[in-house]
């Protein structure tokens, strides 16, 4: 299976809401973030940040849904 990058969440706050979004419309998730970001809860330079991965033919319906909750 073949992932895309949909979302780069800001911080743990935000990660919390995109997670949840996915989840309530069934669209798996994979989730990357820099391990020193993590450790220390520090959100700067792109330390912090959580990458959001969902399957290639499920990325059109995460980004518009996404698109509608930021929006």
């Amino acid at each position: 299976m073949d992932w895309k990058l949909v979302h780069v969440a800001q911080g743990d706050v935000e990660a919390s809401v995109i997670r949840s979004v996915l989840a309530s419309q069934k669209i798996t998730a994979q989730e990357v973030q820099e391990s020193i970001g993590r450790m220390h809860a520090i959100n700067v330079d792109g330390l912090g940040q959580i990458e959001f991965y969902v399957p290639e033919d499920r990325w059109e319906d995460a980004h518009q849904i996404l698109r509608r909750v930021q929006d």
